[in-house]
């Protein structure tokens, strides 16, 4: 037999015999959960190539897991690393499934919600298609990386935290997952589910909040896709023992000002210290969404009584100081980094802007070197509603150099529907 020859059966015999399952499942048979258990088992052991895991990845997308399966898939990353516990507490985490540029809302929940009494030990991931994560805008200002003593250390002391869950080792089969789903920029509602939810089950909350962004070019498009993503979120959680909440919220534009980490960083600050021109949609957005964390943690609070808490400890400083008080114990507090390069695009006629692609945004602040870079970004100037006229500043793009700002621009400059701006609505005025 020939070197080659050998070589290659070699390589043959040692493939993982869950890869078997893989091909099953390309044809559209039922998966046990024993086998779904092996799979994952395999991926979070370093058994799979890339391919391989890319081949798992696209014969489970769309609709091809039953829920049997889902929750099997949920429950198997759940359990191929570590699992915190919360004796005595009622922890309370959230999620958003993305697909929306500047809604960071979460460093704000959880200040507001730590700051009232509230177990908040909030594991966040690193961006997947997006231009940031909630893990990459926090560690802008905080240290992430913290092990599971630090992250007991921190919650005991303030009540919450901002941590990214990978360096704790929560789920790695799923963080393997993640990385080739960023490489081939796909984010599938089974996969979201599953990932979301085995996160949760691993970071010990007993309650979800889950934010679904609808919009034209959000990841959910329509209110029908919302429903389908959030009974499948409701049917998993019910099967898990956890107890959940959707939210639909709008996704028709970015709710802060920032698209990248850095930026989106300062608006979260901006709203924690209440400064004049911190994004009003922001700061609304996340009190709506921080009551229905106070609500989750008390069944008998009103969704009256939780937005008036949740406004009130927003307004009086106490979220901010509490922030503050989680990122010194993350490590200390830092400001966001600053770009070095920034050019501002104009607007080339008058008009009312109507419409914004965030996917498009979100690209252009990737363009720039978010999230690997990140201080790079979008920072936009206007929002939808907003008449404008000739040569009105539009958005800045920052970048750290003046290659990828170059870059980016030029990409901005070939598109005209970053932001939609219609004329005949300037001149009916």
């Amino acid at each position: 037999m020939h070197a080659g020859s050998t070589q290659s059966a070699s390589i043959i015999a040692v493939r993982p015999a869950s890869l078997a399952s893989v091909r099953a499942k390309m044809y559209g048979r039922p998966l046990t959960e024993e086998q779904i258990g092996g799979i994952v088992s395999d991926l979070a052991a370093g058994h799979y190539t890339d391919v391989e895991t890319a081949a798992f990845l696209v014969a489970t997308a769309h609709r091809n897991l039953s829920m049997r399966e889902v929750v099997a898939l949920t429950r198997a990353l759940a359990a191929t690393g570590r699992t915190l516990s919360w004796p005595g507490r009622h922890p309370v985490d959230k999620h958003c499934v993305g697909g929306l540029p500047g809604n960071r809302t979460t460093p704000i929940i959880v200040a507001i919600a730590a700051s009232l009494g509230v177990t908040m030990p909030k594991t966040s991931s690193r961006a997947i298609t997006s231009a940031a994560g909630t893990a990459d805008v926090m560690a802008t200002m905080a240290p992430v990386d913290l092990d599971e003593a630090k992250v007991r250390q921190v919650v005991e002391r303030t009540n919450g935290c901002v941590i990214w869950g990978g360096a704790i080792g929560m789920a790695p089969a799923d963080d393997r997952l993640v990385r080739i789903e960023r490489q081939l920029d796909i984010n599938m509602p089974v996969h979201i589910v599953a990932s979301v939810l085995a996160k949760k089950m691993a970071s010990g909350a007993s309650s979800v909040l889950v934010d679904i962004p609808v919009g034209p070019s959000a990841k959910l498009r329509t209110r029908e896709d919302a429903e389908v993503m959030a009974e499948m979120f409701y049917c998993v959680a019910n099967e898990l023992g956890m107890a959940i909440r959707a939210v639909f919220t709008d996704g028709t534009q970015p709710i802060g000002r920032g698209i990248g980490p850095a930026l989106e960083a300062r608006d979260v600050l901006a709203v924690l210290r209440r400064a004049p021109d911190a994004p009003v949609a922001l700061r609304e957005r996340a009190i709506r969404l921080a009551a229905s964390v106070l609500v989750l943690s008390d069944p008998g609070m009103t969704e009256l009584g939780a937005r008036r808490l949740a406004a009130e400890a927003l307004a009086s400083g106490r979220a901010g100081a509490r922030f503050e008080a989680i990122c010194e114990a993350q490590g200390g507090m830092r400001e966001p980094p600053v770009a070095r390069h920034t050019r501002t695009l104009l607007a080339k006629e008058n008009g009312t802007v109507t419409a914004m692609k965030c996917r498009e945004l979100a690209r252009l602040a990737k363009l720039a070197g978010a999230p690997d870079i990140p201080e790079a970004g979008v920072f936009l100037l206007v929002g939808v509603g907003d008449r404008v006229h000739r040569g009105q500043p539009l958005l800045e793009v920052h970048a750290t150099s003046e290659a990828m700002l170059d870059h980016a621009v030029a990409y901005a400059s070939s598109r005209d529907d970053l932001l939609s701006i219609d004329c005949r609505q300037d001149a009916a005025a």
